[in-house]
């Protein structure tokens, strides 16, 4: 072997020999679901490879996350109720279990993780009685224009979890202003017998996937008060759904 190279790999292992093989950072999740109608719960360990204080510190960065809502999701042939706990975590308490697991010659250690449930989680859900997924309501807004995508998507990620309680319940309070400040677009709008621009165009599609479930077998009987539309319209629409009681917002 010629002598360059020889000198090449020994200074190669000479500063691997210099660094501190990473440890195994082992976050521990708990999952509630809801499957076939039961609550179970899943505990499953991953783990992430850190070589430093400064890559532990970036791993709590990307790790870190608000609660997510209850929501049924339809995986492998049946239908789950999930949820995502938030995480969060305080620096110097992973910190201190890095460098105990360092001095001990660990190989890993558990990074010390603070969950927060949604509001309602799913076991507040259970508690009220929800089984399973019943409904399910759909519109399509194929070929709609950018602009108008992005708010029925903004719209609809305003009443993703949403609980609705016994009583009266309000589409508008729950979707709540539609404004620029919100994060609406400008885009055009149905104004009686002609098209203009206006804020928040395309979350009049959203009360129809509302609706449309309600007229399923074994729902209780609801009626739903019309209101003004802020955009009136000359008549019905192909793309909304046919239900026993329309809710125009």
């Amino acid at each position: 072997m010629p002598l360059g190279r020889v000198l090449l790999l020994l200074l190669g292992l000479g500063g691997a020999w210099g660094q501190s093989p990473p440890l195994e950072a082992l976050l521990v999740l708990e999952e509630d679901v809801i499957e076939e109608g039961r609550l179970v719960t899943y505990t499953g360990v991953k783990g992430y490879p850190v070589a430093s204080e400064a890559e532990l510190k970036a791993l709590l960065k990307r790790l870190a996350r608000p609660p997510r809502p209850p929501r049924f999701v339809y995986q492998e042939g049946r239908w789950r109720g999930v949820e995502k706990k938030g995480l969060s975590f305080v620096e110097e308490e992973a910190l201190l279990a890095y460098r105990e697991a360092l001095a001990r010659g660990k190989e890993s250690f558990r990074l010390p993780a603070h969950y927060t449930p949604p509001s309602p989680s799913l076991k507040d859900l259970y508690a009220l009685g929800v089984r399973e997924h019943l409904a399910t309501g759909e519109t399509d807004f194929r070929g709609s224009s950018r602009e108008r995508a992005h708010n029925l998507l903004l719209a609809s990620s305003k009443l993703d979890g949403l609980l609705i309680p016994k009583g009266v319940f309000s589409f508008n309070q729950a979707l709540g202003p539609i404004t620029e400040e919100e994060g609406y677009r400008e885009a055009f709008v149905i104004v009686g017998d002609r098209t203009e621009q206006g804020v928040g165009a395309g979350c009049a599609r959203c009360p129809p996937p509302f609706s449309a479930p309600s007229s399923s077998p074994g729902f209780p009987s609801w009626s739903a008060t019309p209101t003004a539309t802020r955009w009136p319209t000359t008549g019905p629409l192909a793309w909304m759904p046919r239900c026993s009681s329309p809710t125009r917002t």
